[in-house]
């Protein structure tokens, strides 16, 4: 596919761009919306380490994995699979897990809460006005 002159063309070096607070910017630390996860929360671990202690879930794709048709199959085809395979041995981990902040995340989704209306005030108030005045038409 033919392109157009402007991807043809070389990058410019863009001399506006404060460079220094981009970086800065890059090494600031990330917002986490709950306060019990930003707690428990260790800058040292990758995001992936830190979900696991908590015992929540980085890959939901590996967390639950979907079933292969191999499983699905009849016995007779799985014999000769099962000679391929080897099984390794799980790593037991040895870290202190956070599994407070999986309960008090629990906890939260647990708690009821009350429903807000997805209008603006001035709307609910419009319709308000308009049912008063012309009923449920």
């Amino acid at each position: 596919m033919a392109k157009t002159k402007k991807q043809r063309s070389r990058q410019k070096y863009n001399y506006s761009k404060n460079r220094k607070r981009q970086w800065k910017k890059s090494k600031k630390k990330a917002k986490i919306g709950n306060k019990s996860i930003e707690a428990a929360w260790d800058e040292r671990k990758s995001v992936s380490q830190n979900l696991r202690d908590m015992g929540l879930s980085h890959d939901v794709n590996k967390t639950i994995p979907l079933p292969k048709t191999r499983d699905i199959m009849p016995k007779v085809y799985q014999l000769k699979d099962e000679e391929m395979e080897t099984d390794a041995p799980l790593k037991k981990s040895k870290r202190r897990k956070k599994l407070h902040v999986m309960k008090q995340l629990e906890m939260e989704a647990n708690t009821p809460q009350e429903g807000t209306p997805r209008l603006s005030s001035e709307m609910v108030r419009y319709c308000t006005y308009m049912m008063d005045k012309h009923g449920e038409d």
